[in-house]
């Protein structure tokens, strides 16, 4: 009975390791996926591929941890363009003073 309860505990303990360690493992491409970040996919594979080297796993932390997307930046141009064409369209301000704003964001947005 002893022998049982024995193998049945270091059983628990082993499967308990193996998910500690497929957690940490793959605790790069979690943050990827929570974050909905564009290249998810490939952080994916390479911390499949590359994980097991410090390297591969600190460059894929890092790669799903990297600043916002530019589909969040072109969505905030766009909510800043739409504000300064209410500006305009109220007469705030000129059309002129619209453009300049205007190109001035998106110069900003391309220059990132």
């Amino acid at each position: 009975m002893n022998e049982i309860l024995s193998i049945f505990f270091s059983s628990l303990v082993m499967f308990a390791l193996i998910a500690i360690s497929l957690y940490v493992y793959f605790f790069p491409t979690r943050i990827a996926f929570i974050r909905k970040h564009p290249s998810r996919n490939i952080i994916f594979w390479v911390n499949l591929l590359f994980g097991l080297t410090a390297f591969g796993w600190i460059i894929t932390l890092i790669w799903a941890y990297s600043s916002k997307t530019k589909g969040e930046k072109t969505k905030k141009l766009e909510k800043e363009i739409e504000a300064l064409n209410e500006l305009n369209q109220k007469g705030i301000i000129t059309e002129e003073e619209f453009n300049n704003r205007k190109n001035q964001l998106i110069n900003n947005l391309l220059n990132l």
